[in-house]
């Protein structure tokens, strides 16, 4: 069984590479959207006993919106980075 620090770890590593290719035009949306799949089929799978803020489900989904409404990227990225950084403690 993989332990809960595991899991953790790992939903790190997934969104630390999502923000990494994070899509500053269209052309890139497809991209992203592969790997976010992958990061909501982990998390659909994977991380029964971790509560997953609501906020995560939009930012895997919105990434059209991100780059129509740059202030709501800002404000999607920064919740995103924050949670990342929980994750290390």
């Amino acid at each position: 069984m993989v332990s809960k620090e595991d899991v953790l770890l790992r939903l790190r590593s997934y969104l630390l590479g999502l923000m990494e290719i994070e899509p500053n035009s269209k052309d890139e949306l497809s991209a992203w959207y592969r790997k976010s799949r992958d990061v909501k089929s982990f998390l659909e799978e994977g991380c029964g006993e971790i509560d997953i803020p609501h906020f995560l489900w939009h930012y895997l989904e919105d990434a059209d919106i991100r780059l129509k409404d740059p202030r709501y990227g800002i404000v999607q990225v920064h919740q995103l980075k924050e949670f990342v950084d929980s994750l290390r403690r």
